[in-house]
């Protein structure tokens, strides 16, 4: 350290970079403010619970019309609150539009929990048109976790089977 405290080159660079490093680190610190805030706020959307709102109803009800009188059963996990407060709100939505079937409530007690909303269909050359209809609708009103599967196919006269699983894929079973 005494070398360089007696260098006139080694003064000026050691200066150069600390004024460096005092415009740097600041800088580095608002953005790393910015970023924790953007993220603690995706942190309290991620824990909010699923809900239909009014637009979005509307939307789904008029879109779904369409399949009016297509046959369902739907499901949720029963250990999951949210994933049955959501259920509950997409069969309301489904009685409004026309739409027929029942609720099955307790189907899921399986040690893997699912997630996002599950539409069951018979096979993906024959998938009928009210799951597609369904399928579109949702993603259309920003709930993008909507997905066909073969795990949930439709029985007896349902068209479609709906699974609403948890909202986030790291909840536990």
């Amino acid at each position: 350290m005494t070398t360089c405290w007696n260098s006139v080159d080694c003064v000026q660079t050691v200066t150069t970079w600390l004024r460096g490093l005092s415009i740097v680190l600041p800088l580095l610190g608002a953005v790393a403010a910015l970023v924790s805030f953007v993220y603690s706020n995706r942190a309290e959307i991620l824990k909010a619970p699923r809900k239909i709102s009014e637009a979005q109803r509307t939307l789904l009800v008029e879109r779904l019309k369409g399949a009016a009188g297509s046959h369902y059963d739907i499901g949720a996990v029963v250990s999951d609150p949210e994933s049955m407060q959501f259920a509950q709100q997409i069969l309301e939505v489904l009685i409004e539009a026309g739409w027929t079937g029942r609720q099955v409530p307790s189907l899921f007690q399986a040690t893997k929990r699912p997630f996002g909303v599950l539409i069951g269909v018979k096979s993906d050359d024959a998938v009928q048109p009210a799951a597609q209809l369904l399928l579109d609708a949702l993603r259309t009103v920003a709930f993008t976790d909507t997905y066909l599967t073969h795990d949930f196919a439709p029985q007896g006269d349902a068209v479609v089977t709906i699974r609403v699983g948890s909202k986030l894929r790291s909840q536990g079973p």
